[in-house]
């Protein structure tokens, strides 16, 4: 019969059983380890996510918050000493808001100069043919020119009051012709 021995260590093994049980208790070793490596590669994930989502909420914060488009106090003079008119204004700001320059690099920009002078030139030709005509009224027709009228081509006006201002014309020229 085999004896009965309480200590394990004590038990003869097979060479085979030797061999399993080293391999076990290497891969026990080595699976502590990388246990360890996995938890703080774990970790390291985790904080560079909740870095991450930081980092997107801010972003996502800036980009859905309305922008003022404030002049600095620089390109509110270099706006008013440069030549530009008042309803071209808005035309700068949105080009060097658009090529994402500043407003000094905007007013020597080639393109935009090209822009504000073709605009400034047809401002110019507006005013010079009076697009929309002039102020026209109701001029009143002096007596003396109805009376010129009448003895030329024999019009007469239609109304009491025109008849009288010429009338009143014919007596101022007898009277000048008698002084």
């Amino acid at each position: 019969m085999e004896p009965e021995n309480q200590d394990d260590s004590e038990v003869l093994e097979t060479p085979e059983e030797t061999v399993e049980e080293v391999i076990e208790e290497e891969t026990l070793e080595l699976s502590k380890e990388e246990i360890e490596v996995l938890k703080a590669k774990a970790a390291k994930a985790d904080d560079l996510e909740r870095k991450n989502k930081q980092l997107f909420e801010r972003a996502k914060k800036q980009s859905i918050a309305p922008q003022t488009d404030t002049l600095s106090a620089m390109d509110a003079v270099l706006l008013s000493k440069s030549d530009v008119e008042a309803d071209d204004i808005e035309e700068v700001l949105g080009y060097a808001k658009y090529r994402k320059m500043t407003i000094a690099e905007a007013l020597k920009d080639a393109t935009l100069k090209a822009i504000l002078n073709e605009k400034k030139e047809e401002r110019q030709t507006a005013a010079a043919t009076q697009t929309r005509g002039g102020a026209r009224g109701s001029s009143k027709v002096s007596g003396i020119d109805l009376l010129t009228k009448a003895e030329t081509s024999g019009e007469v006006p239609d109304t009491a009051e025109g008849m009288r201002a010429i009338a009143e014309a014919r007596l101022a020229r007898k009277r000048a012709a008698q002084s």
